[in-house]
């Protein structure tokens, strides 16, 4: 008999992988995608061959070296494009609730081993079947990159209290039809409200008001792209019993009202558009 046993069991933080493409860029290759606040989520952009340079609000230029990873909020990118004459890199965009398992902002020389490669396979290919299981699995595979790719910086970015915000994340998402005040949040924690504003905001880099906005409206974006629920039923499943203030908040975060953002996004939708989604390039 073989068996392991933890004495102290991690929660995985639940992924949602919405965009993945692999390109081989030449000199002329430009990427660009502005500074747009009403887009949620992270981008990983792992490079293979060559070296690219990556543009982030507020920021200098970063370089991105062969073997390199980088891990950074969506909003935050404005371009990327290759340094010299090629550039080879895999682009993930996802939602997180949790921790951020990787640094923000920092390239990193992370040599590629055994799983990476399949795993990134495994996410394109899931991600362009148009089952939710599908869709689901892409996710757990990228969750698993996430992991891997942490165990090999070789070290685990831990904080302060971080045991208690990552326990009061998963409690958030398991009520996201409850209005909960930072008050009670901070009770959850043990911490007074003033010291639990503090660390909240330095775990997870936002106010705890902007998260909680964050992660519905998240959800939101799920039922509404994933679900035939009405806008009504989608608001009260959320915690907003008015739903034209839902919708105002939904359009503060997505650039679009509910609908529209439904009639756009809903899976195939996108695709049809512009014929790029999930779409592999430069093969």
């Amino acid at each position: 008999m073989d068996f392991s046993l933890s004495e102290r069991p991690v929660e995985m933080p639940s992924v949602f992988l919405s965009v993945v493409y692999f390109v081989r860029a030449d000199r002329t290759y430009h990427g660009q995608k502005g500074v747009d606040r009403s887009r949620t989520g992270y981008v990983v952009i792992r490079t293979l061959r060559g070296t690219g340079i990556l543009r982030l609000k507020d920021s200098p230029p970063l370089v991105l070296k062969e073997q390199s990873l980088i891990m950074v909020e969506y909003w935050k990118v404005i371009d990327y494009q290759p340094q010299a004459d090629s550039w080879d890199f895999w682009w993930f965009e996802f939602g997180l609730s949790g921790l951020a398992m990787l640094p923000l902002g920092q390239p990193t020389i992370i040599p590629e081993t055994s799983p990476e490669p399949s795993c990134r396979d495994q996410c394109m290919l899931l991600l362009r079947k148009p089952s939710a299981a599908a869709r689901m699995a892409a996710s757990a595979y990228m969750g698993l990159l996430l992991s891997h790719w942490m165990q090999n910086l070789g070290h685990e970015k831990t904080y302060l209290y971080g045991d208690r915000i990552s326990a009061l994340v998963h409690y958030l998402h398991q009520h996201t039809g409850e209005d909960i005040t930072v008050e009670q949040m901070a009770s959850l924690c043990g911490l007074s409200v003033r010291r639990f504003r503090d660390v909240f905001t330095r775990v997870m880099q936002c106010t705890p008001r902007q998260y909680v906005t964050r992660m519905k409206m998240e959800r939101a974006d799920f039922l509404l792209c994933n679900t035939a629920f009405s806008i009504s039923e989608i608001a009260q499943s959320l915690g907003y019993p008015d739903p034209f203030y839902f919708s105002r908040v939904f359009s503060q975060q997505y650039g679009l009202p509910p609908q529209q953002y439904r009639l756009r996004y809903t899976y195939g939708a996108e695709e049809a558009g512009n014929g790029q989604a999930g779409a592999q390039i430069g093969e």
